[in-house]
């Protein structure tokens, strides 16, 4: 068993981005009723922000002090722009309607500067649910710790792979400690399967309590205390093929899948819909594996 991250197709999210999207918004939204209302247009510095803020991004080398007076900037020129929208609507009352998807967008807006002002305020407050997209808000950081790419930015998949033949247990955009997965996985082997006595994994789930669940089967575990004089020659081998097995099935499953069945980037840009790309590209690798074998079963029973 092992878990991954299928990235989605968004831009890499950085927090002068977002604001200047969220600020691009409420002004163009601004706009638009005040020339329906036959009002004139709000003043504000929004024309010599985006030079600022185009400057900005052009850097290849983006210094702290530079990046600090940005973003200072775009989180005053949005809470102008939420206030102005609040003196709007109670001046004009019924008179401004909003579609739901609109609705929706301010206040995922709002939501965007209160996070973005206590990041600000305090760069170590740890954020619940933190906004990276305004056309993806359920896409959360998934923090991998691999050297090339420290945190992807996609749905958390966990799976179980039996016989080369890849199973989704668990699926979900917030992140998660896989080795609480652990038990629930062995459950529903058992349920297909019967009988688990033999477990690969990596040393993230040899916690306590799975070595306690998992007594009685044959894992790869790094069994703890001091090193036996005369260990088992027969259970040492049996680990190493487990481990063996887990890199070339397991490892070389997810990797399949991401090169070659359209998992490496998720182009659906709806939850319900990048869950199903993944299931598909998951099932379809595995249907041709199935389907290989009962061709080359077949092949040879005919020669």
């Amino acid at each position: 068993m092992d878990a991954t991250c299928y990235e989605v197709g968004i831009r890499y999210p950085t927090d002068v981005k977002l604001l200047w999207e969220s600020c691009e918004w409420i002004w163009s939204l601004i706009d638009t009723w005040n020339r329906l209302l036959g009002q004139r247009r709000m003043r504000r510095k929004q024309k010599q922000i985006y030079e600022r803020y185009v400057t900005f991004q052009k850097l290849k080398r983006k210094p702290t002090r530079r990046r600090i007076g940005i973003t200072r900037s775009l989180l005053r020129l949005l809470r102008k722009g939420l206030e102005t929208w609040a003196k709007m609507k109670r001046h004009h009352g019924q008179a401004i309607v909003l579609s739901q998807k609109g609705m929706e967008r301010k206040q995922l807006i709002e939501q965007v500067y209160e996070q973005q002002l206590l990041h600000f305020q305090d760069p170590e407050a740890k954020i619940a649910n933190r906004i990276l997209s305004l056309a993806q808000p359920w896409v959360r950081p998934i923090v991998r710790g691999k050297e090339t790419k420290k945190v992807e930015f996609g749905p958390k998949v966990h799976l179980f792979n039996v016989d080369g033949i890849s199973f989704v247990e668990h699926f979900s955009f917030d992140a998660f400690n896989e080795s609480q997965r652990l038990q629930t996985t062995v459950s529903l082997h058992e349920k297909y399967f019967g009988k688990c006595r033999y477990l690969a994994a990596d040393k993230i789930y040899g916690t306590n309590a799975n070595r306690r669940y998992c007594l009685g089967m044959t894992t790869t575990f790094v069994p703890k205390g001091r090193k036996p004089k005369h260990p088992d020659p027969v259970k040492k081998q049996i680990k190493g093929r487990l481990r063996a097995a887990r890199a070339a099935h397991m490892e070389g499953a997810i990797g399949n899948e991401k090169q070659h069945y359209g998992l490496n980037k998720i182009r659906a840009t709806r939850p319900d819909t990048q869950k199903l790309w993944i299931c598909f590209g998951i099932w379809t690798a595995s249907a041709v594996k199935i389907s290989k074998r009962i061709t080359h079963s077949s092949l040879t029973k005919a020669a």
